[in-house]
């Protein structure tokens, strides 16, 4: 009997201190452990944050002696989802999960052995540290955006899958803006490529470009959207240089300028040639010009505000 009992409050002892709940600001890291307070004891139990906002809990950690293990949680000052994920041996590992603060899912994938995720007000750091396998990304309208794996390295593998905002799937290697712009980086590219970026202050950023690059060279259709995913150009190359038709758009969808080009001058600019069309910021017509390697002749056509015919001039 008095055997039976102190196991009970061993037992009981161990449930305890498992279950023990503290604020994260109690915990103290030294000699890579956590500790509560002063004591020398590692760490076992759970670890929480509270919104200073609005009282809520806003993170929670499970330890197991001083090292997070198990799952690991993160929320909006308002209780929405912010973070599910697993730790093991205090490094992120498993399926996580990131949402954005209306609740709709960012991104979901795997991790081996992350050196661990940093709570922040935004969403605006996903580790990358440890990537790995299968990941998806979405927009804040839940419509997802990007899919493609990792090797263990943290390396984009393979082609990656991007969907337009029309829901149109796009195939290709991914590379970044940084290599995009700089033609001695891309030197040696040959394929189709997505191209992410520009870096805008997060790491939140999504396909920008699509299109073929041969011997380091632009060549084909190109496609590009702005950062909010809305289609912005689309262009022909040759070889690099800008040939063939050449058409630009409002971030509301309609055309701003269409015609085609003969390539560029000494001076950087493109030698319209043919018929082009101009359309003000509210999709308006303003002009139809007649060029020829890039000089106005033959004849133009303007129009008024409200989109009539008011002039025609024949430039020679």
């Amino acid at each position: 009997m008095f055997r039976r009992t102190i196991l009970l409050l061993l037992f009981s002892l161990s449930t305890a201190i498992a279950a023990l709940k503290v604020p994260a600001t109690d915990l103290v890291f030294r000699d890579r452990l956590w500790f509560y307070r002063q004591s020398d004891v590692p760490f076992t139990g759970v670890a929480f944050s509270i919104s200073k906002e609005t009282g809520n809990i806003i993170q929670q950690t499970n330890y197991i002696d001083g090292l997070a293990w198990g799952k690991y949680y993160e929320w909006w000052p308002d209780g929405a989802k912010k973070v599910n994920g697993t730790y093991r041996y205090g490094l992120m590992f498993g399926r996580w999960k990131f949402f954005f603060e209306n609740g709709k899912i960012l991104c979901a994938g795997s991790y081996m052995s992350g050196k661990g995720h940093k709570p922040t007000k935004g969403i605006d750091e996903i580790p990358q540290d440890g990537i790995s396998g299968l990941w998806t990304y979405w927009d804040k309208e839940g419509r997802k955006v990007e899919e493609g794996y990792y090797t263990k390295n943290g390396i984009e593998k393979g082609n990656w899958a991007f969907w337009d905002i029309d829901g149109k799937k796009r195939l290709g290697i991914k590379i970044d803006h940084e290599t995009f712009k700089n033609s001695i980086a891309r030197k040696h590219l040959n394929g189709v490529f997505l191209v992410s970026g520009p870096v805008d202050g997060t790491n939140i950023v999504y396909i920008q470009a699509h299109g073929a690059i041969r011997s380091g060279r632009l060549d084909g259709p190109w496609i590009f959207w702005d950062k909010d995913g809305l289609l912005s150009s689309k262009k022909y190359y040759n070889k690099g240089i800008p040939s063939g038709q050449y058409t630009t758009y409002h971030p509301a969808g309609y055309k701003l300028t269409d015609g085609t080009v003969a390539g560029i001058d000494d001076y950087g600019n493109l030698i319209k040639d043919g018929k082009w069309i101009f359309w003000d910021e509210n999709g308006t017509i303003k002009e139809e010009v007649h060029f020829t390697q890039g000089k106005r002749e033959g004849l133009t056509t303007y129009f008024s505000k409200s989109g009539n015919e008011s002039a025609k001039i024949v430039y020679k």
